[in-house]
């Protein structure tokens, strides 16, 4: 049976969830607190970052500062992808030009598609690799 995608291979965004503060007066200092993606808790696990946390409150209803709200600061991030082997296993993909080798034994390429057993030992007799580019 070949592979078949559970998850194909593109780019995932990755959260990077701040509270943002700046002063009234100065856009670009302030303040950023770490925000839990689930709930949209802004983290405080110490005491600098609780005792910043209500100086911006207190900044706040001053009117010093500006609360910006939670806002993402993420990033983009290549994701290989996930296939069902022909065993019927899930298998995360590496995205490393030597393939994902599932435990069956089956190895595959990025693209999904199922190496020959001895894809390692014919291009090594192409050429086309050699042992200090392949690891075993």
């Amino acid at each position: 049976m070949p592979a078949q995608w559970i998850r194909t291979p593109g780019p995932v965004h990755v959260p990077n969830l701040q509270q943002h503060y700046s002063y009234a007066t100065d856009a670009f200092s302030g303040f950023m607190f770490d925000v839990d993606e689930k709930n949209h808790a802004v983290i405080l696990d110490n005491d600098a970052a609780r005792q910043n946390y209500a100086k911006a409150q207190a900044g706040v209803c001053a009117g010093t500062m500006i609360d910006h709200g939670v806002q993402d600061y993420g990033r983009e991030q290549w994701d290989a992808g996930a296939i069902r082997c022909g065993c019927g296993r899930t298998l995360e993909m590496t995205g490393d030009w030597q393939g994902t080798r599932c435990e069956c034994g089956n190895e595959y390429n990025t693209g999904g598609q199922q190496l020959r057993a001895d894809w390692r030992v014919f291009c090594r007799e192409t050429g086309e690799v050699t042992d200090d580019n392949v690891l075993s």
